[in-house]
């Protein structure tokens, strides 16, 4: 029940004809009124603020923009004042106005029909139906209607339509993509310039390493070689004892074209070469009472011989060369100058 401050009929009687909008807002103007109060004090009951009020009672659709909402308030609104707010409603949805679709772009068919909404009441009555016929509804009082118009916002897009679709305004800000730091970037290109250089440095020192050892090599039998050749009779090398090597002593025969060779060593070898012509080479050691080498040894081929006592090594070629060996390690070298040539080893450790 609704009190009024003024005298009079009560607003419920008033079955006032509403054939616009204008007469819709005119006939709550007029119960607001008969009831004696102001948009202020009508606002409390309805639940809505004054200036929507105000909206409702002038009827022009230009201040009430949203449609379901505008229904909604009416319904609040006349039920307020003591008026049928179902009968207001859908009268106002008979009576609100429809609104063309601009005409249509390129490649475009024509307006597209959509279906508009209703604010019948939950457990209200159907607009096509007797009254007391009861509808499903939503909780605010609105429900899916049969009224068919046409909004003017919505512009149907073609195949042929290229022009950009505008994005909705979320209320978010993007997150924003931060590069690395630049100094980082800069110690990752300076890493990556050591890695590179030290790299190039490893395979050179491999190179220029591998190089040396060849060149060394192919300079120490080039000058052998030439010391054979002009007649020179070269020494075994004997590396000095501090060096961790055994020590090497020769003692030479030059009378019967002989040489005695005494390594301080349990064992050692010694690797018999024919250097660039054949070589008759026989070797005997004082384990075995028979040779253990002799033939005719083929130009630029060795033979290795183990010596853990004494060895004798007879050749009937200046080609012919010795080496000797602890293990790996090259421990020295003789060439016989003259032949036939007598060479005895001697294991002494």
């Amino acid at each position: 029940m609704v009190l009024s401050r003024g005298e009079g009929p009560p607003p419920s009687e008033a079955r006032p004809e509403l054939t616009t909008l204008v007469d819709i807002g005119r006939s709550l103007c007029h119960a607001r009124e008969a009831a004696g109060l102001s948009l202020l004090e009508a606002a409390v009951p309805a639940g809505l603020p004054s200036d929507e009020l105000e909206a409702l009672e002038s009827g022009a659709t230009a201040r009430l923009h949203d449609r379901i909402a505008t229904l909604r308030a009416l319904r609040a609104y006349a039920d307020s004042l003591g008026l049928p707010g179902d009968d207001y409603v859908l009268a106002a949805v008979d009576l609100w106005p429809v609104t063309l679709v601009p005409p249509p772009r390129r490649g475009d068919s024509g307006p597209v029909p959509v279906v508009s909404v209703s604010s019948a009441p939950a457990g209200g009555h159907s607009p096509t139906e007797a009254r007391g016929v009861e509808w499903a509804g939503d909780p605010t009082g609105a429900a899916l209607s049969t009224v068919s118009g046409q909004v003017s916002s919505v512009i149907p897009l073609s195949l042929h339509d290229t022009g950009p679709v505008p994005a909705a305004d979320t209320g978010e800000t993007p997150a924003v993509r931060q590069g690395a730091p630049r100094l980082l970037k800069v110690l990752v290109v300076v890493a990556a310039l050591l890695v590179v250089c030290g790299g190039v440095a490893l395979v050179e020192r491999t190179h220029v390493v591998g190089w040396y050892h060849q060149v060394s090599a192919t300079s120490s039998r080039w000058y052998r070689e030439v010391r054979a050749d002009v007649g020179l009779k070269p020494k075994a090398v004997a590396p000095a004892s501090a060096n961790g090597l055994p020590k090497v002593t020769i003692v030479e025969n030059g009378a019967t074209n002989a040489v005695t060779i005494n390594v301080n060593a349990a064992s050692f070898s010694v690797k018999m070469a024919a250097f660039n012509a054949p070589s008759w080479m026989q070797v005997t050691d004082d384990h075995d009472l028979e040779p253990i080498y002799s033939q005719v040894m083929p130009g630029g081929q060795t033979q290795t011989f183990l010596v853990n006592g004494s060895t004798t090594i007879e050749t009937a070629s200046t080609s012919a060369r010795a080496y000797l060996y602890e293990g790996t390690t090259f421990i020295g070298y003789y060439f016989p100058s003259q032949v036939p040539f007598t060479m005895t080893l001697n294991a002494t450790g």
